[in-house]
C-alpha cells in the first residue's frame, strides 16, 4: 500500500489524485479518498474553513465546484461499502 505524505498539503494531493482516478472510473467506493482531502484540509485550515482553505491553498488548478464534489462524496461514505 502507498504511503500517504506526512504533509498535509502533500497528502491531499495525494487523496485528491486517488479520487479523481476513482471518478473518472466511475467508482462507487470516492467516499474514502473524498474524507482523506477533508481530513486535510482540517488540518491546513481548522475545521469549518474547508472550503476557504481549498480556495486559498488549491484555488488555481480546482475549479469553484470541485469543494461541493469532495463534501458530497465524502457524506456518501456509510451508502458505499
Amino acid at each position: 500500500m502507498p504511503e500517504i505524505p506526512d504533509d498535509p498539503k502533500e497528502a491531499f494531493l495525494w487523496f485528491y489524485e486517488e479520487y479523481k482516478k476513482l471518478k473518472a472510473a466511475n467508482s462507487p467506493q470516492t467516499a474514502i479518498p473524498a474524507i482523506g482531502c477533508m481530513q486535510q484540509l482540517q488540518i491546513i485550515g481548522g475545521r469549518g474553513n474547508e472550503e476557504k482553505t481549498l480556495r486559498e491553498t488549491f484555488g488555481e488548478f480546482m475549479g469553484e465546484d470541485e469543494f461541493r464534489n469532495l463534501r458530497r462524496d465524502s457524506q456518501t461514505f456509510p451508502n458505499t461499502i
